[in-house]
């Protein structure tokens, strides 16, 4: 099964949003989310989020 377009975070498991209270990255993350549904070309498309887990 291909997932249809996915945004891979490099956060820990659990933490797919980043840090609680981070919420600058946050909203940052699902602009990326966002803007990867409006722009994919094709089925099973896969982007890298760039950002660093803020402790």
């Amino acid at each position: 099964m291909n997932l249809p377009r996915t945004l891979i975070t490099p956060f820990p498991m659990g933490r797919t949003l980043g840090a609680p209270g981070d919420v600058d990255t946050q909203m940052r993350l699902i602009k990326a989310a966002l803007n990867l549904l409006e722009t994919a070309q094709s089925a099973g498309e896969m982007v890298d989020f760039t950002g660093q887990y803020r402790l």
